[in-house]
C-alpha cells in the first residue's frame, strides 16, 4: 500500500499536465472561416470545353480561396451524367449546377447557396444559321434541330417544355433530333450546317459573341423561351454551416465597382451574385416532372 501510494504521488505532476491539456483541447476555439486548412472539391456543367470552362472558373476561384483561405480544387467531368454522379456519390463539395441538374441533385442532399442575378429570369433562344429561310418556329417545321445535353435546362429540358406548350412535338415537329454536349457545340453545328435549329443558352451565346468564340451574323435568333429560373451554386446540406456561410460571403463580396471583380463578374455574365433558396426552382422541378425528366 505504501508503494503505491509513492507511485501515485510520483505520477500526480504528470497526470496534472494530462488533465490540463485535455481541458486546454476541449476549450480550443474552432477554426474560423478564412483561417484555411479547409479543402474542397468544386465542379461545374461541363456545358463548354473543359479549355474554356478552365479560363471561366480560374479567376473566380482564386477570389473565393482568398476571401476563404480555403483551398479550392477544380475537377471537370466528361459530361453532364457524370457530373451529377460526382456529386451524388459525395466526391463535390461545391458545384455549378444547372435548374435541372440541381432539383435531380436535391435528392443527394444538394442546397441553393447563390445564383447570378441573371439566373433569376433566364431565357433560352431558339437559332438558326444567318442567310437561310428560316425565320421563325413554324420554318423549322420538317428540319433538322438539336439540343443541347439532355439534362441541360437551357439547352433542352426549357426549350422541349416551350416546344410543347405551343403543340410542337419536337421529334414529330422535326426531320431529325440530335443533342449535343454543349451549347458551343450546338452553335458550331447550327453555324456549320450539321443542323438547321438548335436551342441554346442566351448568356453562353452572348459571351461567345463578346470573346469572339461567335462572329456576330453567323446565327439569327428566330424565338426565346419565357423566363425561368435557372443556374445556381449548391453545396452538400451536411456542410459545416460556417464554411457555407464563407464561402456565400465571398460570393456576395464580388463588387462590379472594383476593376478585378468586375473582370470576374463579367467572365461569368452577371452583375452580382445574390442569395437563394431551393425553392426558387420549384418552375424547373415542375417542368421536369411534366417531361419526365426529374428522375
Amino acid at each position: 500500500m505504501i508503494r503505491a501510494k509513492a507511485a501515485i504521488r510520483a505520477l500526480a505532476p504528470f497526470l496534472a499536465i494530462g488533465i490540463a491539456l485535455i481541458i486546454l483541447a476541449a476549450c480550443k476555439p474552432a477554426k474560423q472561416p478564412g483561417s484555411g486548412g479547409v479543402e474542397l472539391v468544386v465542379s461545374v456543367l461541363p456545358n463548354q470545353s473543359p479549355e474554356q470552362l478552365k479560363k471561366k472558373y480560374r479567376g473566380l476561384l482564386t477570389h473565393l480561396e482568398k476571401h476563404t483561405g480555403y483551398s479550392l480544387s477544380l475537377e471537370i467531368q466528361d459530361d453532364y451524367e457524370s457530373f451529377s454522379d460526382a456529386f451524388a456519390s459525395g466526391s463535390v463539395d461545391l458545384g455549378w449546377f444547372g435548374g435541372l441538374t440541381f432539383v435531380r441533385a436535391q435528392d443527394h442532399g444538394a442546397e441553393a447557396l447563390v445564383q447570378r442575378d441573371v439566373d433569376a429570369r433566364f431565357i433560352s433562344l431558339f437559332v438558326t444559321r444567318t442567310g437561310s429561310d428560316l425565320q421563325s418556329l413554324a420554318d423549322l417545321e420538317g428540319q433538322t434541330f438539336t439540343f443541347g445535353s439532355r439534362l441541360s435546362t437551357s439547352g433542352h429540358l426549357m426549350p422541349r417544355v416551350f416546344l410543347q406548350r405551343n403543340g410542337i412535338v419536337p421529334e414529330q415537329y422535326f426531320s431529325a433530333v440530335s443533342y449535343t454536349s454543349g451549347h458551343d457545340e450546338t452553335m458550331f453545328d447550327v453555324r456549320d450546317g450539321r443542323a438547321d435549329a438548335g436551342a441554346v443558352n442566351s448568356v453562353i451565346m452572348r459571351s461567345m459573341l463578346d470573346n469572339g468564340t461567335l462572329q456576330e451574323g453567323q446565327l439569327t435568333v428566330v424565338a426565346s423561351t419565357l423566363p425561368y429560373s435557372n443556374y445556381v451554386w449548391g453545396v452538400r446540406s451536411d456542410m459545416d454551416p460556417a464554411v457555407k456561410t464563407a464561402l456565400r460571403d465571398a460570393f456576395l463580396s464580388l463588387d462590379r465597382g472594383s476593376p478585378e471583380d468586375a473582370l470576374i463578374l463579367g467572365a461569368h455574365g452577371a452583375s452580382y451574385f445574390m442569395p437563394v433558396t431551393s425553392r426558387v426552382y420549384e418552375d424547373v422541378k415542375a417542368a421536369a416532372a411534366e417531361t419526365g425528366l426529374l428522375n
